[in-house]
């Protein structure tokens, strides 16, 4: 399986700019002019865009970001708005993995691996575990739940796809129906094997044993999967980690055009990052 990643981003031509996490920190050009590059860091390693806040901000606190699938999410051309969005509502610097769509276990080991350079990078130029933070939406909230890393890191999971229980028409209404019909064909195309309908990896709901560290876990009542979502909260274990849910929306609620429900989506995602600040 393939697909042209500028689907997710955005539908324009995007050149490489070659730079390490320094120069991402301290950049020698336009700050909006970066966020117009695929960054490669390493040959060896997915590219990455990045998405400054605003003028004034001091850029000590980090924001890793890995993006859904668009085909669920209906975020096509649009993620790069999205994290223009959340580097200015939460004035963090994000840095978004631009990985390619194809098998899922593939991706996760893609992702994985830039986003523990990223963390060994950030730290090694003086940003604190305590002020980086991991954000997935969709099946990137999925990928993010099966990386390991420092518990000082905070994660944010929106709408993850926990327990694959999607292949069954048992919702009755237009909205779930395409929401569910859109997942299921996801999965049956990035899962190269039966088995992998049974690894934890994809389906984190399927390790008994999972713990949520340092997480906010979100999703939309409206979204359904939001029961689910619910249910894996109560019942796996989790430490310093809240779950959020937000009336009156649905799934890929980032893209979201409602003013205040975007208002208690980045209230509750400020509230979760400060919170040891304050």
């Amino acid at each position: 399986m393939s697909s042209n990643i500028n689907d997710c981003f955005d539908n324009t031509v995007i050149d490489k700019l070659y730079r390490n996490v320094y120069e991402i920190m301290h950049p020698t050009i336009s700050k909006r002019n970066v966020s117009n590059y695929k960054i490669i860091l390493n040959e060896d390693l997915a590219p990455v865009r990045v998405f400054y806040p605003e003028k004034g901000f001091v850029l000590k606190k980090i924001m890793i970001y890995v993006h859904g699938s668009s085909s669920i999410t209906e975020c096509n051309f649009k993620y790069a708005e999205v994290c223009k969005m959340i580097a200015s509502r939460t004035g963090r610097l994000v840095i978004a993995v631009d990985y390619q769509e194809r098998f899922y276990l593939d991706m996760q080991k893609e992702v994985n691996a830039v986003v523990n350079f990223l963390i060994r990078e950030l730290t090694s130029n003086g940003i604190l575990l305590e002020d980086i933070s991991l954000m997935g939406d969709d099946v990137g909230a999925n990928i993010l739940m099966g990386i390991n890393c420092e518990k000082e890191v905070k994660r944010l999971y929106l709408y993850p796809l926990l327990t694959g229980a999607y292949f069954t028409d048992d919702k009755d209404n237009d909205f779930d129906l395409l929401v569910l019909h859109n997942i299921r064909d996801y999965f049956k195309k990035c899962l190269r094997y039966k088995k992998d309908y049974k690894n934890s990896l994809v389906f984190p709901s399927l390790d008994k044993n999972y713990k949520l560290v340092n997480s906010l876990l979100m999703v939309g009542r409206a979204d359904p999967i939001g029961e689910e979502v619910v249910t894996f909260y109560q019942e796996h274990e989790h430490e310093d980690s809240e779950l959020a849910v937000i009336d009156f929306i649905g799934h890929g609620f980032l893209n979201s055009a409602d003013f205040e429900a975007n208002e208690e989506v980045f209230r509750t995602i400020l509230d979760f990052l400060d919170k040891e600040e304050a």
